[in-house]
């Protein structure tokens, strides 16, 4: 799950997660963390993975200079470190965009680039059966699926996703990193 947390959507997909006994990724905005330092705690508490999505998630974020990309990186691991008590593993970037300038400042830390293979497009699509569509025709056997923790769909539909894809022999885990 992308761009959260989100104040009051994130604790009914969490909820969802938990009815599942399902662990996710949340990969946070820094600005949002520091708003909602407890479902971050949360996240984590349940067995979630929090990774970094950078400070604001700005459309600029892969044109800006490799060091202003370090240094928003580092105040999103602090926000992170200071709600979980340990700084972000993975890092996930802003609209899945890889430059020279992010992979420079991606070099100077420690963070493990975690990407998607199917992108679920539940912030552009508003139909939830052709969400559900895109998703069980693209994935197989180890996908990682991107979805957005604000988004009406993943409020409102997560759960026919979960039930569609376990119907058809899917299972949901972690990376094993």
């Amino acid at each position: 799950f992308d761009d959260g947390p989100h104040s009051t959507k994130t604790p009914v997909i969490l909820n969802l997660l938990k009815r599942y006994n399902i662990q996710a990724i949340f990969f946070c905005i820094g600005r949002n963390v520091a708003e909602n330092e407890q479902l971050v705690r949360r996240m984590a508490a349940e067995g979630h993975l929090v990774g970094n999505h950078s400070l604001a998630h700005s459309p600029w974020f892969d044109w800006y200079p490799s060091g202003k990309i370090f240094r928003e990186l580092k105040m999103t691991d602090l926000a992170i470190q200071q709600a979980t008590g340990a700084p972000a593993r993975f890092f996930r970037p802003p609209f899945g965009v890889l430059n020279p300038m992010v992979s420079k400042a991606l070099k100077r830390g420690a963070w493990i680039t975690f990407c998607w293979d199917v992108r679920s497009l539940d912030t552009v699509l508003r139909d939830p059966e052709k969400i559900h569509r895109r998703i069980l025709k693209n994935v197989s056997a180890g996908s990682v699926i991107l979805l957005h923790d604000h988004t009406d769909y993943s409020l409102n539909h997560l759960e026919e996703l979960i039930k569609r894809l376990t119907d058809k022999g899917f299972t949901f885990t972690l990376p094993n990193l």
